[in-house]
């Protein structure tokens, strides 16, 4: 579960100190990139996986369409 405080731990670092697969270019845009490592969203199509690691442990979701398609369906 996110906390205030957990929220809070990521004020002020980038995606350069977040994502250990340096998927971090300032070019991209790293919304659906930055909730799933905040949350730990480790399926789809991932950071590693665009840097030639598909099979990399703790690599987080880039596609905002797939982190939607799971959200439960009232």
């Amino acid at each position: 579960m996110m906390s205030r405080w957990i929220l809070a731990s990521y004020e002020g670092p980038s995606m350069v100190d977040i994502c250990p697969y340096t998927f971090d270019g300032e070019d991209k845009n790293h919304c659906a990139h930055f909730v799933s490592h905040a949350l730990q969203i480790f399926f789809g199509y991932t950071c590693a996986a665009i840097k030639g690691m598909p099979c990399a442990p703790a690599a987080a979701n880039i596609r905002v369409h797939e982190i939607f398609d799971r959200c439960p369906k009232p």
